[in-house]
């Protein structure tokens, strides 16, 4: 790997996003705000420390993981980091955050499984 594609894929500042605040996708059973506290990046792939923040009406595990995908499937964005073949997605940006937090506490009376269908159709119309 060129050491330029080690800090930019897509026009994207992959060192920028440690520290940041959003929206992990894992489903069926998670959707929930995280922290990306530490990010590995090598000729491999990615590996991505995930810290769950815990929110009203939101499912996510009790402990950080780690999130990870090769080159050849991942699809990074700006605003989204995801791959076909891998099943999470995460989505970057402090008003897809507050958006979904906004509406978790509002749907919190719904089952789990309506409930994330309900956001994520509510975070679809948000765009």
């Amino acid at each position: 790997m060129k050491e330029s594609e080690d800090r930019s894929v897509q026009g994207t500042n992959l060192r920028a996003r440690e520290g940041a605040i959003f929206v992990y996708q894992e489903l069926p059973k998670w959707l929930f705000v995280a922290q990306l506290e530490a990010l590995e990046i090598d000729d491999w792939g990615i590996k991505a420390t995930v810290l769950p923040l815990p929110s009203i009406g939101l499912s996510c595990p009790p402990h950080p993981f780690v999130a990870s995908g090769a080159w050849s499937a991942l699809h990074l964005t700006e605003m989204r980091w995801n791959a076909p073949d891998v099943p999470w997605s995460m989505r970057f940006g402090e008003e897809v955050v507050a958006q979904l937090v906004s509406r978790a506490g509002q749907l919190a009376h719904l089952p789990l499984p309506e409930r994330i269908s309900a956001l994520l159709r509510s975070m679809a119309e948000g765009r």
